[in-house]
């Protein structure tokens, strides 16, 4: 499904179309909020996600956890080898 977005940056208006799940589009409707990441100094380049979804703020925490798990065990690892050496 495309969905067409409008955000607002300073003085100007970007508008874009970008592709969407299915399921994604259904949870949406015409004219509702969508949640707009893009780069600060070049807002032409965004991307838009449906806002207030519980399963993104459910998968970014697990991907944080995950990544302060690795880093956790690289920090044990490198004790044990300095210990080694």
């Amino acid at each position: 499904m495309i969905v067409i977005y409008r955000f607002q940056v300073g003085s100007k208006t970007y508008t874009h179309r970008c592709n969407v799940r299915g399921s994604d589009y259904q949870k949406g409707q015409i004219g509702g909020p969508v949640t707009v990441t893009y780069l600060p100094d070049r807002p032409e380049v965004s991307r838009a996600e449906p806002s207030n979804d519980a399963s993104s703020a459910y998968w970014s925490l697990w991907v944080e956890g995950i990544g302060f798990g690795l880093a956790v065990i690289l920090c044990a690892v490198e004790i044990v080898r300095r210990r080694a050496s």
